[in-house]
C-alpha cells in the first residue's frame, strides 16, 4: 500500500507520494528474508517518475518491477514528446511491461502472483488544453489495464473519509498522516506507506518537487 495523492486543475495538478517500500512488490537479491529485513529497516524507492522532458509525472501503485518497466519504454520511445502521445501508447507498454515482470520475477525467485499495479501519468494535454491525469489499474485478477481519466482528485490509499480537495501541502501532510495510521492499522496488510511525504507541482511548463513531511515523526 503506497500513498499517491493526485489532484488536477485545469492549470496545475499536485501528486502527493511517499517513499517507504513495501517487500512484497518487488523481489530482491536474497529473497524473501533479506527483502523482509529491508523492509523492516526502512527501504525506500521512488513512487512517482518524471519524464521533465514532457512535463509529466508518473506516480504509481503496487508493482514497482512493472512501473520500471514501462518508465524504461517510455524513455526509450523518443516519438512520445507529450502527454497525449504517452496516454496513447500506454496499453501497448503496460502489457509488455506485464509481460516483462511476471516473466522475471517467475525465473528469478519463482513468484507466480502478480501484485497488482495501478500507473498514472500526469501533465499537461495539447489536445484538451488543461492539466490532465490518466489512471491504468490490473489487479492479480484482471486479464488486462483497465484506463479511467481521473477528474478532480484520486486519493489513495482510500481510508473511507471524504476530504475537502487538497490544495495545500498542509492539506496532503494531514491526509497522508491519517492514511498510514488507516494502513498501519489494517489486521492483514501486506504493505506499509510512510518515510518522507513528497508533493510534486506540474503546470504546463514547470515541475517543481519538495519534501513536505516526515511521516515517521
Amino acid at each position: 500500500m503506497s500513498i499517491a495523492n493526485i489532484v488536477v486543475a485545469r492549470d496545475k495538478a499536485l501528486i502527493g507520494f511517499d517513499t517507504k517500500s513495501a517487500f512484497m512488490a518487488t523481489p530482491v537479491s536474497g529473497g524473501f528474508a533479506a527483502a523482509l529485513k529491508l523492509a523492516e529497516g526502512g527501504a525506500h524507492t521512488s513512487k512517482c517518475m518524471f519524464l521533465p522532458h514532457a512535463n509529466v509525472a508518473m506516480p504509481t501503485l503496487g508493482d514497482n518491477l512493472l512501473a520500471n518497466y514501462a518508465f524504461s519504454m517510455l524513455q526509450l520511445r523518443p516519438d512520445l514528446v507529450d502527454l497525449d502521445g504517452m496516454a496513447e501508447a500506454m496499453p501497448e507498454i503496460l502489457a509488455e511491461a506485464h509481460r516483462q515482470a511476471t516473466t522475471v520475477r517467475k525465473q528469478q525467485w519463482g513468484i507466480d502472483k502478480f501484485p497488482g499495479s495501478a500507473v498514472f501519468l500526469v501533465g499537461w494535454s495539447n489536445a484538451l488544453g488543461r492539466m490532465e491525469c490518466v489512471r491504468w489499474t490490473r489487479w492479480p485478477d484482471d486479464s488486462a489495464f483497465k484506463a479511467e481519466q481521473v477528474r478532480h482528485e484520486s486519493i489513495n490509499p482510500d481510508t473511507g473519509r471524504k476530504y475537502d480537495v487538497p490544495i495545500t501541502d498542509a492539506d496532503m501532510e494531514k491526509i497522508a498522516r491519517e492514511q498510514v495510521a488507516y494502513a498501519r492499522g489494517l489486521p492483514s496488510a501486506e504493505y506499509d506507506c510512510g518515510g518522507r511525504l513528497l508533493v510534486a507541482e506540474l503546470t504546463r511548463d514547470t515541475l517543481n518537487v519538495r519534501t513536505v513531511a516526515n511521516l515517521e515523526e
